[in-house]
């Protein structure tokens, strides 16, 4: 029952957002459309089908009223430089304007606003020619990004195969001090005190009420400074801690599955906006090519669009 539960949250959840309902509509008139192509022609199923299919398709544009700010805000909160930067802009440029002209189509379509077959053809036909600018500036885009990806998941490789030495505490706090101001410093070395044969012998000084003040601030100098080594060691433990917990190959692990994991959304995201871009094309050249024109293939390039579309969005969060 709990699975059945956690299953129908997420179809609620899912259903709740303006992008599933819109990806699941997407689903049910390419599937309809593909059905419509593959059955006779002039069958009672075929023109079935091709009924909903276009009814299906003017209640998607209805609920994408005001998507086209989604495109505008993305810009607007982009802090990509160089020619990467050109491209998101004509991406989500593109993008957004296909948004705002559908929704005149929409309104065409609708009744609501009452012009001719040319002019509705017209802005269909502008509309389009911005969807498939902002299709191949994001496909040029998604493949930069993938590149730097790879090389990403290439140094992450060489971490996991290069065998890391991490020192040891003892030999860090052996060869560094860490002062107050916390910089790292060697540790001066203490010159080494030969004795001779013709050294003077020791003779036993005679100790004075100074003497023992003296003594007794040496004492409490020697305890200060053992103090403060400890803590030096101590620091030093925590730096090779840290250091280890680094270059720790569960770590390197854990970020590699991570690049890996965004290569493959953005492979997918290519292979939709091909998908998407090949409908847009068909609707610039007006259906008039033999294999572009196809209706079971255009059908099939939209249901597997609407696929990775509808399977990114039931994962998002």
């Amino acid at each position: 029952m709990s699975g059945n539960a956690d299953t129908i949250d997420r179809v609620v959840a899912y259903l709740q957002k303006r992008e599933g309902i819109d990806k699941t509509l997407k689903l049910i008139r390419y599937t309809s459309r593909l059905v419509a192509a593959v059955s006779p022609k002039d069958s009672e199923r075929q023109k079935t089908f091709a009924t909903f299919e276009k009814s299906v398709g003017v209640s998607r544009k209805a609920y994408r009223v005001g998507k086209f700010l989604q495109g505008f805000n993305a810009l607007r909160k982009s802090s990509t430089t160089g020619f990467p930067a050109v491209l998101e802009l004509v991406a989500s440029g593109g993008d957004g304007l296909y948004y705002f002209l559908d929704q005149f189509v929409w309104l065409i379509k609708a009744g609501a606003i009452k012009t001719d077959k040319d002019g509705e053809t017209e802005l269909g036909l502008f509309a389009a020619w911005a969807e498939l600018s902002g299709y191949v500036c994001s496909i040029w885009l998604s493949i930069i990004k993938l590149r730097e990806l790879r090389v990403q998941e290439l140094i992450l490789l060489g971490q996991l195969t290069k065998d890391t030495q991490v020192p040891s505490p003892s030999l860090v706090a052996d060869s560094v001090t860490a002062p107050s101001n916390g910089n790292i410093v060697p540790k001066p070395e203490v010159p080494a005190v030969s004795l001779s044969a013709d050294a003077t012998p020791w003779t036993a000084p005679v100790t004075t009420e100074e003497d023992s003040t003296t003594s007794t601030k040496k004492t409490s100098k020697s305890k200060a400074q053992a103090a403060a080594a400890a803590a030096n060691e101590a620091q030093a433990a925590s730096a090779a801690s840290k250091l280890q917990a680094v270059q720790s190959p569960n770590a390197v692990l854990l970020k590699l599955r991570g690049v890996q994991s965004a290569q493959r959304v953005r492979i997918a995201a290519i292979a939709a906006d091909l998908s998407d871009s090949l409908l847009a094309l068909n609707d610039i050249r007006g259906g008039k090519d033999r294999i572009l024109g196809n209706p079971a293939f255009l059908a099939a390039a939209g249901l597997f669009s609407g696929c990775i579309s509808a399977h990114k969005n039931w994962y998002a969060k």
